[in-house]
């Protein structure tokens, strides 16, 4: 059952930059469309035949909304999927992102929480028994008596990561898309989220905040066009990282390190040219 309502980010809305260079006639425009957007199928999508019929829509005149509309495309507020089908790309990534947690939601949550045997993990609570010797001397420690003539030793140093140190992924802090992609363009932000997304289907580790705001700088110096190249080349054969392709449409070829001694191998052509 498809939801009466769906998220509108005031901060992202009012700091969209595409946005704010439209009329306040097109932005309104385009506040009707994504509403419309909402209760039609593919979500986020204004399926349409002629500008006439959104001008019927929204009740208003269509020479008042052809020259709207027109603005909202210029200004590159939507995207096309053909000459008749505009679309939200926040609309549309949002809603990918909520395919996500339903899926994971009928294979019972987390996978990540859920071990080979199918006994999922009790979040909070220390196991009786395990292998790791940072958290067997806190269960022993915890099982001596209080009153016991030598108190328990306090343990030193930094736990390690598996044990739940500070820069492990149980502590630290979940990254904030929200806030990272703060007045970015929409094409960058709509970029980011997705790999994001494909990097959390992969399961690949999550991102620190630096080597976050390092990620979307890359992508802005890259530009739309490339980055949106790469990323589709990439999630196209799975790859971890971000491969840019070259004109043949094939991964761009390492470039040789040059050999040093150790790569030479003793009596051929090279070593004897080298060393006589």
């Amino acid at each position: 059952m498809k939801q009466p309502w769906f998220q509108l980010f005031a901060g992202d809305w009012r700091q969209c930059p595409e946005l704010r260079l439209c009329s306040l006639a097109a932005r309104g425009l385009w506040i009707d469309l994504m509403c419309r957007a909402h209760q039609t199928e593919p979500y986020g999508h204004v399926v349409y035949e002629s500008v006439e019929e959104i001008a019927l829509d929204v009740g208003r005149p269509p020479s008042e909304v052809q020259p709207a509309f027109e603005e909202l495309e210029r200004r590159r507020v939507f995207s096309r999927s053909s000459p008749t089908d505009v679309f939200s790309r926040r609309m549309v990534l949002d809603e990918h992102r909520r395919e996500i947690g339903r899926e994971s939601g009928r294979r019972g949550g987390n996978q990540v929480l859920v071990p080979a045997n199918g006994t999922p993990i009790r979040v909070g609570i220390t196991p009786t028994t395990t292998s790791d010797p940072y958290t067997q001397n806190q269960n022993q420690n915890q099982n001596q008596n209080p009153e016991s003539e030598h108190p328990p030793t306090p343990l030193r140093g930094k736990p390690p990561a598996a044990a739940g140190g500070w820069n492990s992924p149980q502590t630290r802090k979940p990254l904030d898309l929200d806030a990272e992609l703060l007045g970015t363009p929409v094409w960058l932000s709509v970029a980011a989220r997705a790999w994001m997304i494909y990097r959390t289907e992969k399961r690949l580790g999550a991102y620190t905040p630096i080597g976050f705001r390092a990620f979307v700088k890359t992508l802005g110096d890259m530009g739309e066009v490339r980055a949106n190249a790469a990323m589709q080349f990439s999630m196209a054969r799975n790859y971890q990282g971000l491969i840019e392709p070259n004109a043949n449409g094939h991964q761009q070829p390492q470039k040789p390190k040059p050999k040093t001694d150790r790569d030479i191998q003793v009596g051929s052509p090279e070593w004897r040219a080298k060393y006589g």
